[in-house]
């Protein structure tokens, strides 16, 4: 495994023109191997890379592979910072990482030399609350990989509800691994807090905005689907992640009072902590119960699908 460091940046500070360039990439490169050394024995990983161009790497990178659909997270209500990649046979796995907050990951020593005695106490408060930041989300990427080595989840093809709420669970389920897996080693509390309550209440409010706009024949079937899509993986995203990273806290978690999350988020936590029971204990987590949550919170929006020859009919009639 090799680490490259394809970034001018030091926590978010231009370093192209100092004299010590190059020894300031084989520092990062050096504490960044370290730390994924420490973590856990993953064989897969090929490549962890540094860069400043991180949606733009990302989408080359699976186009370089082979990869028949690209995609990365990059929208109005929420950006990727980090992205796990493999090969078609998941033989090589490589993890990507935005330089602009992962030039944050830096060692006390480091910090101290550079920043603490030329910084005022904002700025120190700022550097420290990124590198807790870049932390958890190196960690949460690392999550992911080590999750390929007790179960690798096979996305489905097909035209039925089973494979569309199946993909979505899949979906649902690495991301509460890896945010949960990552907590364990390094919890980011300022990071973790956001429960993205007023993100998810947007998001909903814009679903049921472009349902009215499919109502009225605005926009046909299928932009509709792209857009509720996008908004209702990202939703449950926000929600998992922000339960797992606080699965083991006593104060409970009610951050969605008053949405149509609200009913299900608790569900959806508690089958997702016994799908990750049978995930630690190398075996294939099952499917059905949170299908059927996905289903549930779907019918929130007044929409409800049903299985045809033809594939999957979304009954979406006006409200």
């Amino acid at each position: 495994m090799t680490v490259k460091y394809n970034s001018n940046l030091i926590c978010g500070i231009d370093f192209s023109q100092s004299e010590y360039r190059e020894q300031i990439k084989s520092y990062f490169e050096w504490i960044i191997e370290s730390l994924i050394s420490n973590f856990a024995f993953l064989p897969s990983i090929k490549e962890c890379i540094i860069t400043d161009n991180f949606i733009r790497d990302a989408l080359d990178l699976q186009r370089e592979l082979g990869h028949e659909y690209t995609s990365i997270t990059n929208n109005e209500f929420g950006r990727a910072y980090g992205k796990v990649i493999s090969d078609k046979n998941a033989s090589a796995t490589y993890v990507l990482l935005d330089a602009g907050l992962s030039s944050y990951i830096i060692d006390d020593n480091c910090f101290d030399l550079i920043f603490r005695k030329n910084c005022d106490e904002e700025r120190i408060n700022f550097i420290l609350r990124n590198r807790r930041m870049a932390l958890n989300i190196l960690y949460h990427e690392l999550s992911h990989v080590e999750m390929q080595l007790k179960y690798t989840p096979s996305f489905k093809y097909g035209m039925d509800i089973c494979c569309f709420t199946t993909n979505i669970a899949n979906r649902l389920l690495e991301e509460y691994y890896a945010c949960r897996r990552a907590s364990e080693f390094y919890r980011e509390d300022s990071f973790s807090a956001n429960s993205h309550g007023d993100d998810i209440e947007n998001m909903e409010k814009r679903i049921m905005s472009e349902r009215r706009k499919y109502n009225l024949r605005n926009i046909s079937l299928n932009d509709f689907l792209t857009r509720f899509n996008e908004f209702f993986l990202l939703i449950l995203i926000y929600a998992v992640s922000h339960y797992a990273n606080f699965y083991d806290c006593k104060q409970k978690q009610d951050p969605y009072v008053e949405l149509k999350l609200e009913k299900h988020i608790q569900n959806i936590f508690l089958i997702l902590e016994d799908m990750i029971s049978d995930v630690n204990a190398y075996k294939e987590p099952h499917f059905e119960k949170l299908n059927e949550e996905i289903l549930n919170y779907i019918a929130e929006f007044g929409i409800h699908l049903e299985d045809t020859p033809d594939g999957i009919y979304w009954h979406i009639p006006p409200l």
